[in-house]
């Protein structure tokens, strides 16, 4: 049975041992001469908000919490090279940012951990769009992650996840077919989730998941504060 604090139904199966994520633009579901970019519309959103001036910002910020390879971070600098960009990951997906785009501070954390994120203060300004693309579904927990996110008190936080019902119809109850989730959500259990977090959500709405089909769009999108 989940920890009620998740808010998942009761009868739903976590994963109990995921697969460790390394980003790639390829999926091994696809052909390998396709190149698949996925949640591209998330990092869009976060670009527009990021430009937008409500930030009131010299300098707009984004922080990309769980960057991977940062190829979507890359495509945002092409276009506002001038922008400070912070990506947080570990293991291969970090390194190989930190070999690739020196214009970036790539900072590794183990996300699992409470006060994962405590040092980003000294490498960010305070405003900033946080970006959370398709990250709390690998973790053991997500909520010492939420907790270490609402403390840094970002004007905007940019949250994704499946969403599980239209993802796998409302009668699924886990595992996720996907090997490198723990557990996934639907809109109303994610709301729940977040807001017990201690973010208050302005928006929650739905993406398409890649970029190969406007069809499918199984991916939720929330954009948050902290209170």
């Amino acid at each position: 049975m989940p920890d009620p604090g998740l808010h998942l139904p009761p009868d739903y199966v976590e994963r109990p041992v995921p697969i460790y994520f390394e980003d790639s633009p390829r999926s091994a579901d696809w052909d390998d001469a396709i190149t698949v970019t996925f949640q591209p519309d998330v990092y869009r959103l976060a670009e527009w908000i990021a430009s937008a001036t409500i930030l009131e910002a010299e300098t707009p910020a984004i922080l990309d919490v769980g960057c991977g390879w940062a190829e979507k971070l890359a495509a945002i600098h092409g276009r506002h090279p001038g922008w400070t960009f912070v990506g947080v990951d570990y293991g291969t997906n970090l390194a190989r940012c930190r070999t690739t785009y020196p214009w970036g501070r790539w900072i590794e954390a183990n996300l699992e951990t409470s006060g994962c994120l405590d040092r980003l203060d000294m490498v960010v300004g305070y405003q900033a769009v946080v970006v959370v693309s398709d990250v709390v579904e690998h973790l053991m927990d997500p909520r010492p992650l939420l907790e270490s996110l609402r403390k840094l008190d970002r004007s905007v936080y940019v949250f994704s996840t499946p969403e599980r019902d239209l993802q796998h119809g409302y009668e699924h109850r886990g595992p996720s077919p996907n090997i490198c989730h723990v557990r996934e959500w639907n809109a109303a259990e994610f709301h729940a989730l977040l807001d017990d977090a201690g973010f208050r959500i302005r928006f929650l709405g739905l993406t398409r998941g890649h970029d190969q089909s406007w069809s499918c769009m199984a991916t939720q999108v929330a954009v948050c504060e902290a209170v």
